[in-house]
């Protein structure tokens, strides 16, 4: 399989908290957590700015899974913790991926990584209300 999918230039882009090449490459069709690109960027764009004003360069990479009760639409899929490499302030997101394409991100509160993260900071959590797409984030 070639290194260089779709979904690891995502979560490269990520990693290096480029929102200007997330809002270009990620797909329009799709909803992101239950709601639009554009809404769903705009709270990243601000978890972003957070890790910055942390004094965060990049965002380091954990794979996890949810690990939610069986009744926890989520338990099971995977995903990704990205920590603030000096801050340690994290976000946990799930990506539903079908063959090279990113069909849904979106936040977990259930998450577990495959490897033990010692003294993590703050998480982000991203509420996206679905009624009046209003987002109401919980930065650090």
């Amino acid at each position: 399989m070639d290194r260089n999918t779709y979904p690891k230039t995502i979560h490269g882009y990520f990693t290096s908290m480029d929102i200007a090449k997330l809002r270009l490459h990620l797909k329009d069709e799709y909803t992101y957590q239950d709601t639009t690109k554009e809404i769903f960027l705009n709270e990243i764009e601000s978890v972003f700015e957070a890790h910055r004003n942390s004094g965060d360069s990049e965002l380091l990479i954990y794979e996890g899974a949810c690990v939610g009760s069986k009744t926890c639409d989520n338990c099971g899929v995977k995903g990704y913790r990205f920590v603030g490499n000096h801050s340690k302030n994290y976000m946990d997101l799930l990506f539903e991926i079908e063959g090279d394409e990113i069909k849904d991100i979106c936040d977990c509160m259930h998450f577990k990584t495959d490897v033990h993260i010692e003294d993590l900071g703050i998480k982000a959590d991203i509420d996206v209300n679905l009624y009046d797409h209003d987002i109401d984030a919980i930065p650090f």
